[in-house]
């Protein structure tokens, strides 16, 4: 596994050691980018399933930073998937909704046409088609908007602000799916217990969606039963271009997670209760 101390590496490594499944995870030690370096550590590792959850995730840093957003993104996911391939190992690749433009006003399917609005989003569906073309047995995992226990996110970011702010503008105008990363990587870990053979592109994320102020209200919520004072953050309404970002971001990028239900009985909680959980844990 790569990103292995990321919010969904990490999520993962103790999910598959309470499955029993062995597991062997890098940081930053193992360049994704460099291939000869990651086929002698696979050669001598010899795993039956690679999981990329190493990225740049930096939306905003990519718009000036593109090339060695590729390389990351999409020239990893390709080692990567050379790699898995020559052991005849699967790939299980991580990668988001930001493919998408947010324009359709309903849900994505996977095989929606992929439009990506920012450097991103480019970056990451070049390592889908990547990926994808170097392993005949690579799972493109779509997903959206990840928090977790380890890293910066989103609701430890709003926590910290809510204790030391009496008001918040957030953002009312950007819908999707917030999804726990104990969640994800409890999905992953059943595709790898799957027999079948599977390969393509699926969508998993939180059941539902909500705009970032919709999310931020209900992690006050939740907060607030175990530190009262958050209660009194008001919370207010702006708009997305009301924050001097450099990237674009997609205005609706709710994924469609049916395929992934209806293939392997794969449906993650509704994001209120994950998010309640994750808190009160």
């Amino acid at each position: 596994m790569t990103g292995a101390r990321g919010l969904l590496g990490s999520a993962l490594c103790g999910e598959l050691e309470s499955a029993g499944i062995p597991c062997l995870g890098t940081g930053s030690e193992t360049d994704i980018r460099e291939l000869d370096t990651i086929m002698q550590f696979a050669a001598d590792a010899r795993p039956r399933w690679i999981v990329n959850c190493a990225g740049w995730t930096d939306v905003d840093g990519a718009e000036g930073h593109e090339v060695d957003a590729y390389a990351v993104n999409a020239t990893g996911a390709r080692n990567l998937a050379e790699v898995a391939q020559s052991l005849t190992a699967g790939l299980i690749h991580i990668s988001t909704d930001y493919v998408f433009n947010g324009r359709v006003g309903r849900p994505y399917v996977e095989n929606d046409e992929p439009d990506p609005l920012n450097a991103y989003g480019r970056t990451k569906l070049a390592g889908e088609r990547l990926a994808l073309e170097a392993c005949e047995r690579t799972i493109v995992l779509r997903t959206s908007r990840l928090y977790g226990m380890s890293g910066r996110d989103f609701v430890r970011t709003m926590i910290g602000l809510m204790a030391e702010r009496e008001s918040l503008l957030v953002v009312d105008d950007q819908v999707s799916s917030l999804t726990g990363a104990v969640d994800l990587a409890r999905a992953i870990v059943r595709i790898m217990r799957e027999e079948r053979s599977l390969s393509g592109i699926y969508h998993c994320a939180g059941s539902g969606e909500a705009s970032w102020l919709e999310y931020a209200k209900r992690i006050r919520d939740c907060t607030s039963r175990h530190a009262p004072r958050l209660a009194c953050c008001e919370l207010r309404p702006v708009h997305g271009s009301g924050f001097p970002a450099r990237a674009e971001r997609p205005a609706r990028s709710t994924l469609d997670c049916g395929a992934i239900e209806s293939r392997l009985g794969i449906r993650l909680p509704p994001w209120e209760e994950s998010l309640r959980m994750h808190i009160d844990h």
